[in-house]
């Protein structure tokens, strides 16, 4: 097997660090200047990545989430149509391109991309029965702006908030760009989410998400049927079942199956690695 590293930022570099705690070896590092031998000397170009990947190939994808879809979406195909398997994190790809790499869903691990490591991906899958409805906090970060929001705090106290405890995305100046910023993550978590979750049959895009915004005093979720997907601040009578602080939930059919955080560099990391585990 050869185990190939790819991204940049803190997810990867505590990625790294658990697949080498681990015992796992990586053969081959990509950047976005160049690919490396796992002692960081040079040894190719990006453009010759598919040289490097055959059927035994297994790419550990930890790019951060971006426009920059259709730059990532080689790395996948490059693998994915060589017999080889994907494991990622990185959801814009799969958020854009689920209609291109569907066909391979056997050999793309992607629990990572939604919960973190609370395994809500893994759960909708094993949950035996008939699903009706589902509801789900995806998203930490908006999670605690929503709590805090329903106890009266404004817009700018809001902000304060998630900044002062390092939850906003980097670059967000103000509270409408973290809810901008939050608000893309949690409608590429939806679509992945619903084209995992075996409710529809056609493939689910971007455009098919109600997208809900923010409103005071409203908890944000996602919520689906058979009929339609909603993601953003919603009411709800039952205030019961959201988690606290950066905890990610979810109910089906009204019950609770998980619950657990699903924000940082080392929850993801380790969600990717059993997503491998299997594998090795």
């Amino acid at each position: 097997m050869k185990t190939i590293l790819i991204g940049y930022g803190n997810v990867w570099k505590t990625l790294h660090e658990v697949l080498g705690e681990n015992g796992i070896e990586v053969d081959l590092i990509v950047r976005q200047f160049g690919i490396f031998s796992s002692n960081g000397e040079q040894i190719d170009t990006i453009d010759n990545f598919d040289t490097h990947v055959d059927k035994f190939t297994v790419a550990y994808i930890s790019l951060p989430s971006s426009a920059h879809a259709t730059q990532h979406l080689p790395y996948y195909l490059n693998v994915l149509e060589k017999g080889g398997s994907v494991i990622t994190c990185e959801k814009s790809v799969l958020a854009h391109y689920w209609h291109i790499l569907k066909p391979y869903r056997n050999r793309l691990w992607y629990s990572a991309t939604v919960g973190g490591n609370s395994g809500i991906l893994p759960e909708l899958h094993r949950y035996e029965g008939k699903i009706h409805d589902i509801k789900t906090v995806i998203n930490g970060t908006l999670n605690i702006i929503s709590e805090q929001s329903t106890l009266g705090k404004m817009e700018e106290e809001l902000y304060d908030l998630v900044t002062m405890w390092g939850f906003a995305e980097p670059g967000a100046k103000n509270f409408q760009e973290v809810i901008d910023l939050e608000m893309q993550d949690v409608l590429y978590k939806a679509v992945i989410f619903a084209n995992h979750s075996g409710l529809y049959h056609d493939v689910v895009t971007l455009s098919d998400i109600i997208v809900e915004p923010f409103k005071s005093g409203a908890r944000c979720m996602l919520v689906a049927d058979k009929h339609h997907i909603r993601a953003g601040f919603m009411y709800d009578d039952d205030i019961s079942w959201f988690p606290t602080g950066v905890n990610n939930v979810l109910l089906i059919n009204g019950q609770k199956i998980v619950e657990w955080p699903g924000a940082g560099a080392r929850a993801t990391a380790l969600r990717m690695y059993a997503d491998g585990v299997h594998l090795t």
